[in-house]
């Protein structure tokens, strides 16, 4: 990656990629996980949440206001449009809003909340004409009220999911991730409130999200320390995932249970081989464990590992992370999603792969969609294989001795950006 006489400079360079991402439509903006020709040619909420808190990030404490905010509220345009009409979002969409979504994947409707929310945010603070103020706010009630309807547990009195953050078994039951994701989705509505003269329809996310947040506190910490999942069963889950970083992502609270929970997290996540976390640990011959091409460290969660270094005033972890991250950029300062070893790699395409364990994981019945059409696993085959080919291309060029998954991941940029904005911002605090 080329260097940067400054930090803002540098935070232009990967908003420049983020603009790439993104296709200008008469919907909106959606902002694409990959550039087309790579793995993810597809609007998902939940990278595209990722994104418009970077670009809200951007707005508010950079001079790259203009820019960033054209994005902002491209994405947050395109994912209101996307709506179903009962307030659902699904898993993902094609540039041209039709839904492609293959997996039960409940936190979406969080996710795509989060988008408009942030753009309003962004929009009351810069003091932006938001046209069409309440069709926002009408798809933000009407998601909600899906969303309690339909992935809501009265009993537990806790979201449910099949997959979440990772798309996969592994998070069947009640997670931190989706719960918290929630949590946020709504308390937005508090900030919201305090701007916005359409007001009424508000207080009953407000109500819940408090209501939520005890929930969450109660169920979810354990001696001190955040754990990931509930399963059906409420049987604790204590494996170490990156999506014990929500607390801190979403602005939760509890930091002495989160400042203890993401510790032990990089200590146990940490790839001793490659640098950098992993999402969760790799463990073989489990059906709900996703290796993707070979385990390794994944940068957007590195990069959010980053910020909170940078947020806690730890300036020496946060940089050598994104000095690490910069290591496996390619030529034209790409970032991917993750990484792996060529061993791994060819582990992979031997034992998973080409015997088609890859497939059953990928397209396990209990997280797929009913009565999905066949089509959309065979496009996604094809993504998958496409991608393989690649990489084993690579590898007889002998470009790299690693390989990399997933060039340039839009969600990768955003959050290698945001941690940049908060090294900037808080450099800056240190200083006066």
């Amino acid at each position: 990656m080329q260097k940067f006489k400054t930090i803002e400079e540098e935070i232009e360079f990967h908003l420049e990629i983020l603009g790439k991402c993104c296709r200008h439509t008469r919907r909106g903006q959606p902002v694409l996980a990959t550039f087309r020709r790579s793995r993810h040619p597809f609007f998902y909420p939940r990278d595209g949440a990722g994104v418009c808190r970077a670009l809200s990030l951007i707005c508010l404490n950079t001079s790259l206001v203009e820019k960033a905010y054209y994005h902002l509220k491209g994405i947050a345009k395109f994912t209101l449009s996307v709506q179903s009409k009962n307030g659902h979002w699904g898993q993902r969409y094609t540039q041209t809003g039709f839904d492609r979504s293959i997996y039960k994947q409940e936190d979406n409707v969080a996710h795509a909340i989060h988008i408009l929310s942030q753009f309003l945010l962004t929009s009351y603070k810069l003091k932006k004409k938001i046209n069409g103020e309440k069709k926002y706010l009408d798809a933000i009630t009407k998601g909600f009220n899906f969303a309690v309807e339909n992935y809501f547990n009265k009993e537990q009195e806790l979201f449910y999911s099949t997959t979440s953050l990772h798309e996969s078994p592994i998070e069947t039951g009640f997670t931190l991730w989706t719960n918290i994701s929630y949590w946020n989705a709504f308390n937005l509505a508090n900030e919201i409130k305090k701007h916005t003269k359409h007001k009424k329809d508000l207080s009953k996310l407000i109500k819940f999200s408090n209501t939520l947040k005890k929930t969450i506190k109660s169920k979810f910490i354990l001696n001190g320390k955040f754990i990931a999942k509930l399963d059906e069963n409420l049987v604790q889950d204590l494996r170490m995932d990156a999506s014990l970083m929500s607390p801190f992502y979403f602005n939760f609270g509890f930091k002495t249970a989160t400042k203890a929970t993401i510790k032990i997290m990089r200590r146990e996540l940490w790839d001793k081989e490659l640098g950098l976390i992993h999402r969760y640990l790799p463990l073989k011959n489990n059906m709900d464990v996703h290796l993707h091409a070979g385990d390794g460290p994944w940068m957007q969660y590195s990069s959010i590992l980053a910020q909170y270094y940078f947020l806690n005033n730890n300036f020496s972890e946060g940089n050598k992370i994104l000095s690490h991250i910069k290591q496996y950029s390619s030529k034209r300062g790409y970032l991917p999603e993750h990484v792996s070893t060529v061993e791994r790699f060819k582990d992979f395409i031997k034992n998973e792969w080409k015997t088609g364990m890859d497939y059953k994981k990928e397209f396990d019945s209990k997280i797929l969609l009913p009565h999905i059409d066949f089509d959309k696993i065979v496009e996604e085959l094809f993504y998958m294989n496409h991608t393989y080919d690649k990489i084993k291309l690579r590898l007889r060029k002998k470009e790299k001795p690693f390989i990399i998954y997933a060039l340039p991941l839009a969600w990768t940029h955003a959050e290698f950006a945001a941690a940049l904005v908060l090294k900037k911002k808080h450099e800056k605090h240190e200083k006066h």
